[in-house]
């Protein structure tokens, strides 16, 4: 048997193919959904199937115009035979212009017969190149009709019917995903294609389970509706299992259904079945039925704009009701309001719950994503309700809560979401009908997402905040090689034009599927127990939903965190009975808290699994908690360890001056002011080269982050403005600096420095602090803070306070878009040795306001790649070295925030352009 699959994909040419083609074709006619094809069902195979995956025949064309006609080739041998012989692959990806040059009078494929996988993109296979956009069409829209220039793919296999099959049995082709239009003669494809086999006889042509607790949440009844196929009349077994008990039947029901009967329905009582949750899951298979019940919804809505958030050519001739059907997303111009478009939205909903209508873990539908709202996707709501009542809809474009059973937005910050829950669908006396989710939040895109804690806030402060969704689980990067480069490749990596760039690279995963620090951050912040303190008694909180704490065990340890660290106490607390939701009392030892040290004193508290799950080992860390007891009674600036400043010389040069002991060096360019070099005891500790004039000097600087340049059309436009032309820059604003430098007879180096703001300035900077350059032997790096992971101001969460040791190499993230990365906040003091344990700590003090007392910690990273080379590097393998350790010390940082698709750096953790004082104190280590 052969069979072949023709499928195109969206191209680039703003001539319609209806156009050149004497009869509109199915892609172009509004009209045509589908032809022949079987009603949707559920899924499910029947045992006589056959897997038709592997390599099959292949012909890709620019254009549907130049696809193989079936009808123009033979059937040889039971095979149809092409004009040209199979060969290797051939690039034909085409040009991107917008006039149409295929010559319509030559049919013929321009293109061999190749050979390609399926399922499988074409596009990863030598055809074609990888293409995402987010808001921008890669090619004309103008809905029905369809671009000539658009990229075809024929497909040709040719199989056995297994001999073993009945004769009289019914075949059927179940393609499991195609994209997005294709016709099958007997149809890149990206799933299975099946060969079902069903009896003619009689068969179920398809089922719906649906379930039913009783209000005290115990026993259910499992509801069977069955579609029939049996002319003749036949009978209909159904048995329930228990597969924990060797599948064990639980009870079984036969019935007869007589001749052209078309549907059954049939009861079985269940008696106290067992409830999944999340946190009790029983069943992580695909495709096996279950018991479902929606006891409470999450849920929320995105906000109504006067206008359609895309541009829009609206000519200005137009008066305002014109411009309104333009500029409105109710008009009837638009898809979602069109009566003659409202059979392709029914169709859609139509597939989507006929196929998974099954599955016990779907629990809510949704009509869409970002498609606006009007009567089509109402309708859509209805026939969702019609055959599945039981379920809740979702749809963030029904802002206004018309028809969806939540509300639901994307991207609200913290402030405006608990503003939308105290109002939106809230009546005079504060009774609401709806809960509220976010649909989406948190963009995890690059170093981030910041601000995680704020929403978590909202969600356990709102009972009607049901919590939300963080866009996105994983990077979407291709892997990529390019010569000796290997990486994941985005936007413009494949000449796709246009692109979103790095748009595509917002997960908590890498492409690869491991964490990236916004994961370990998520984390911490849902984690299900909480410690709490409250007028000086503590309370345990249970955050699960349904269950107790009966599986986890709680051990403490008390620790002296100073030059090292000491541990005070150890041991297990005892954990009360908790039960879901529950806050209460937590007894812990007085002596715990008695412990005398001249260090900070820390008591972390870590709840771990007593007993290995199927998802994790036992003694697996699922939350943990950290207070401080006591301060540190010790000044910032260490003791004296030497006598090495005695007897100072000071060598004044016309381009230096040097300061000089018998064990110390330490030389200032006269004509910056800034230090270039400093060695003690024969060791280099600050040494300039030829990228960096000075070893440390003042720094307002960061390498952006994929947050901190939010990809919007706006920046586009004024950069299209002004790209090719000249521009005039003029600095009017600039701080003041005044900086002092200490030399202590301990050893020690002090540099204080004193900012004064001039000028217009703006209202923010990245950062405040110090660039250090440090020779690259200085490679052993350890720190007392928040650690071992990078932390920034409103991504911190998930970091123990300890002292923390790593290499260079080891601090910093190897984000595949590169970018400011290994920070450390909350730092009392970091140092950084070579092999030899020799080398420099650093110690700060800041004032930030005039009115308060001065901080103790500061902000810093080391890396070997300066600001400039991550800012210019698009993937890991462009960067470049610097033979030297970077270090920044930065008295305060800006955070993160979500900008790239969401809210940006919450007030209190951005870097206000203000007077300010901050000192570093450096100081030689074993030298």
């Amino acid at each position: 048997m052969t069979m072949s699959a023709s499928q195109m994909v969206n191209g680039s040419s703003r001539d319609s193919l209806s156009n050149w083609i004497e009869e509109k074709p199915d892609y172009c006619n509004l009209n045509v959904l589908q032809k022949n094809r079987l009603p949707p069902r559920s899924y499910f195979l029947p045992t006589t199937s056959l897997l038709l995956n592997g390599v099959w025949e292949f012909n890709y064309a620019r254009s549907p115009l130049e696809a193989p006609d079936p009808k123009e080739y033979a059937l040889v041998d039971g095979r149809m035979q092409p004009d040209t012989e199979i060969s290797s692959p051939s690039e034909l990806s085409g040009s991107f212009s917008m006039v149409s040059n295929i010559n319509v009078s030559n049919h013929q494929p321009i293109s061999p017969w190749i050979t390609i996988n399926v399922p499988g993109h074409w596009q990863l296979q030598g055809h074609g190149r990888p293409h995402y956009t987010n808001v921008v069409f890669p090619f004309p829209v103008c809905p029905p009709e369809v671009p000539t220039q658009n990229p075809t793919g024929t497909y040709r296999r040719s199989f056995y019917v297994p001999s073993t099959w009945d004769t009289l049995t019914q075949l059927r082709l179940r393609f499991d995903g195609v994209d997005s239009s294709f016709h099958v003669w007997l149809n890149g494809i990206f799933r299975d294609v099946h060969l079902l086999a069903f009896p003619r006889a009689g068969r179920i042509e398809d089922l719906f389970v649906q379930t039913e607790l009783d209000e005290k949440y115990e026993n259910a009844i499992l509801s069977v509706s069955l579609d029939l196929h049996h002319p003749s009349g036949g009978e209909v077994s159904l048995v329930l299992r228990d597969p924990a008990k060797n599948n064990h039947v639980v009870t079984s029901i036969r019935k007869t259904c007589n001749a052209n009967e078309s549907s059954l329905g049939i009861e079985f009582p269940v008696s106290n079945p067992k409830k999944w949750t999340a946190e009790t899951p029983l069943l992580d298979m695909c495709d096996e039925l279950g018991l479902w019940v929606m006891s409470e919804a999450d849920s929320e809505c995105h906000g109504f704009y006067d206008a359609v958030a895309r541009p829009l050519s609206i000519p200005e001739e137009m008066d305002y009701g014109q411009r309104k059907l333009l500029a409105f997303p109710q008009a009837a111009k638009f898809t979602s309001n069109n009566e003659e478009w409202r059979e392709a939205y029914l169709d859609r909903m139509r597939q989507v719950i006929q196929r998974d209508k099954n599955h016990a873990s779907v629990i809510i539908w949704s009509l869409g994503n970002e498609a606006f709202y009007g009567s089509n996707l109402k309708a859509m709501y209805d026939y969702a309700k019609s055959v599945d009542p039981g379920r809740l809809v979702h749809y963030e474009g029904d802002a206004k809560g018309l028809s969806a059973d939540m509300f639901s937005y994307m991207y609200a910050s913290a402030q405006r979401l608990i503003k939308l829950a105290e109002t939106e669908g809230v009546n005079a006396d504060g009774h609401y009908e709806k809960p509220v989710i976010l649909c989406e939040y948190a963009h995890a895109m690059g170093n981030g997402p910041g601000g995680l804690e704020d929403y978590q806030r909202a969600f356990r402060e709102y009972d009607r905040l049901q919590g939300g969704f963080v866009w996105e689980w994983a990077n979407h990067g291709l892997w990529k090689k390019d010569g000796a480069k290997e990486f994941y490749a985005f936007g413009g990596d494949f000449g796709d034009v246009p692109n979103d760039g790095t748009f595509i690279m917002d997960g908590l995963c890498f492409s690869d599927h491991t964490p990236t620090p916004g994961l370990v951050e998520l984390k911490k912040v849902i984690e299900p127990v909480r410690l709490l303190v409250e007028s000086g008694r503590f309370f345990i909180e249970n955050d699960y939903d349904f269950i107790g704490l009966e599986h986890i065990i709680a051990t403490y340890k008390v620790e002296s965190l100073g030059s090292s660290t000491i541990v005070l106490d150890s041991g297990e607390l005892p954990i009360p009975l908790v039960r879901a939701g529950q806050r209460i009392k937590l007894a812990i030892p007085d002596h715990i808290f008695s412990y005398p040290s001249p260090d900070e004193i820390f008591l972390t508290v870590s709840f771990r699994l007593q007993s290995a799950t199927y998802w994790a080992d036992a003694y697996h860390e699922i939350a943990w908690w950290q207070h401080r007891i006591s301060s540190s009674q010790k000044m910032s600036v260490s003791q004296p360890i030497s006598q090495s400043w005695n007897k100072l010389q000071v060598d004044n040069s016309k381009a230096a001056f040097k300061i000089t002991s018998a064990n110390q060096l330490l030389q200032f360019d006269r004509v910056t002011g800034y230090i270039t070099f400093w060695r003690s005891s024969g060791l280099a500790l600050l040494e300039s080269n030829s990228k960096a004039s000075s070893a440390i000097k003042p720094s307002f600087w960061r390498a952006p982050t994929d947050n901190d340049v939010p990809v919007t059309p706006l920046l586009a436009m004024l950069w299209a403005r002004c790209h090719d032309k000249p521009i005039r820059v003029i600095c009017t604003w600039g701080y003041n600096v005044e900086s002092t430098y200490t030399i202590s007879s301990n050893g020690a180096l002090a540099i204080k420095i004193y900012l004064l703001p001039t000028g217009s300035h703006p209202k923010t900077v990245p950062r405040v602090g110090l660039d250090v350059n440090l020779p690259r032997y200085l490679d052993k790096v350890s720190w007392l803070g928040p650690g071992p992971g990078e932390s920034y101001p409103d991504k911190r969460s998930s970091q123990k306070i300890g002292i923390w040791s790593k290499s260079v190499e080891e601090l910093q993230t190897k984000y595949e878009h590169p970018q400011e990365n290994r920070s450390r906040v909350d730092t009392r003091w970091v140092t950084m040795l070579d092999q030899n344990e020799a080398g420099i700590k650093v110690t700060g003090e800041i004032i930030k306001d005039k009115d308060k007392d001065p901080e103790r910690t500061f902000q810093w990273s080391a890396g070997r790649h300066t600001a400039d080379m991550l800012e210019a590097a698009k993937h890991p393998c462009d960067l470049i070295e610097e033979d030297a350790t970077l270090l920044k010390l930065s008295a305060d940082g800006t955070g993160l925030g979500s900008a790239a698709c969401g809210p940006g750096v919450a007030e209190e953790f951005v870097v206000k352009y203000r007077e300010m004082q901050f000192s570093f104190v450096l100081e030689p280590v074993k030298v």
